[in-house]
């Protein structure tokens, strides 16, 4: 070899490509060489959210119920975008700001998982049976869609901090979504609020121009009520999952794919 290795110096001065994008995260914290890693550390960590995140609002959404959930997810998704988006400033330091970019990722994973499992769940709920498989299909067309505006944002700002700026924005109408959102019936009912239930129900059927048949309802109380009396809810966590051979083949195809 012409050159010794051991001999090598570390870069310190960078030129950087500018030609699709005015200034980027990799540019501005010298995410190159020895620092390539720290790129790989946030995705990491975004993914890692994304598992609790599925984990602590499902259980959440369980117990508390989806409507309450998805707000607290809305939530965290706009304090989040906002703390990605504005807190990160060469004032702070490398050390400050990658730090706070890096916990504002995990608590955007968080917030979207939050957010993706309770729309699935109200959707698939508050329909019949009939539309329940074209209504899970419907749910990720939205999501499809919304990589396309994404892409479209993306596209017109060139700089990383005026595009998450903008999307975070964008987020805080979605904090409102909780006033107009009905909890899902079926969720309703098998917690005993059947008043509730009835009443969303109701509104349901006026808005499908469609009458409410409260005998089939009271049929339906007394028999979850029957059910209820007969076999008592237990609360299932990962052991009753790992009991089960099926769900433990679904568990492990389900993360591969992940």
């Amino acid at each position: 070899s012409d050159y010794d290795i051991t001999q090598m110096k570390p870069c310190t001065s960078f030129i950087f490509d500018r030609t699709y994008h005015q200034s980027t995260l990799v540019e501005e914290w010298y995410m190159v060489c020895g620092r390539v890693s720290l790129r790989s550390y946030v995705q990491t960590v975004f993914f890692f959210g994304y598992m609790v995140g599925s984990l602590v609002f499902g259980v959440l959404s369980d117990k508390f119920g989806r409507r309450p959930i998805m707000g607290v997810s809305f939530i965290v998704i706009t304090l989040a975008s906002l703390m990605c988006a504005l807190v990160p400033h060469p004032k702070l330091g490398f050390e400050i700001s990658y730090s706070v970019f890096v916990l504002g990722r995990f608590l955007l994973a968080c917030g979207t998982r939050g957010v993706a499992l309770t729309g699935f769940v109200i959707g698939s709920e508050i329909v019949g049976p009939k539309q329940r498989l074209f209504t899970g299909i419907v749910i990720e067309y939205f999501f499809a869609g919304g990589e396309l505006v994404l892409l479209g944002f993306a596209y017109f700002m060139r700089s990383w901090r005026q595009l998450n700026t903008t999307l975070a924005i964008l987020s805080i109408p979605f904090l409102f979504f909780y006033f107009v959102l009905p909890e899902s019936p079926r969720w309703l009912l098998s917690k005993g609020h059947y008043e509730h239930a009835e009443r969303i129900l109701r509104r349901i059927a006026k808005t499908n121009d469609t009458q409410f048949d409260s005998i089939a309802y009271e049929h339906l109380i007394l028999a979850e009520k029957k059910r209820e009396a007969l076999h008592p809810k237990k609360v299932h966590g990962l052991k009753h999952l790992l009991q089960s051979k099926i769900m433990i083949i679904i568990a492990i195809n389900m993360s591969f794919q992940w």
